[in-house]
This record gives C-alpha cells, structure tokens and sequence, in this order.
C-alpha cells in the first residue's frame, strides 16, 4: 500500500484525546485546540477549508464577509528584507481587515 497523500506532504498523524486511537493530522489538531481556546473564552469562531482557489483568495474571500480580524501563522522567508511569502503579502495587501500574523 502506497503513502497517503498528507504522508507525501511530510504531515504526520497525532494523538486524538477525543477518541483514543484515532489519530488526526497536525493541522486538525491545531483547529481542535483554537476552538477549544474560542469555547473557554466565549469568543465566536469560524473556520473554513477551500480546496478549490488558491490560499490567498480563500483568505480574501472569508476576509470581505465582515470580519475583524484575520489571523494568520507565518514564516520568515530567508533574505534582506522581512517576507512571509506570497500568501502573506496578499492578504496584508488586499485585505479589508485587520491582519495579525502569527510566526511560529
């Protein structure tokens, strides 16, 4: 049997403290706990997954239904000037929100 396609995107399987011995991916895992952070503090949340348009246009496309705040998780690219890469710079030019991105 040959990889799964999150495999072949280096994604590895994490424990599932809802159910026990069904693993989830680390994206789902992450969801999982930011909705849990937005229960405990009573703070309304809404997620969305788009297959079907590149990142930045699914950002920009939730971005313009009126929300406030659009969170994003960045990473440096290496060079002389600071650069989180095109989605990143996208939305930071196109978005009619407030944009928080968040490096790890």
């Amino acid at each position: 049997m040959g990889a799964q396609p999150w495999q072949d995107r280096g994604y590895q399987k994490v424990a599932n403290v809802d159910f026990p011995g069904v693993m989830l991916l680390p994206h789902v895992a992450v969801l999982k706990e930011i909705a849990a952070l937005a229960e405990r503090y009573d703070v309304p949340l809404r997620s969305t997954t788009r297959a079907d348009m590149a990142p930045d246009e699914a950002i920009l496309r939730e971005a313009g239904r009126g929300y406030d705040l659009v969170v994003l998780g960045v990473s440096r690219r290496p060079g002389d000037v600071l650069f989180f890469g095109n989605t990143a710079a996208a939305v930071l030019e196109r978005s009619p929100t407030s944009n928080l991105f968040v490096a790890s």
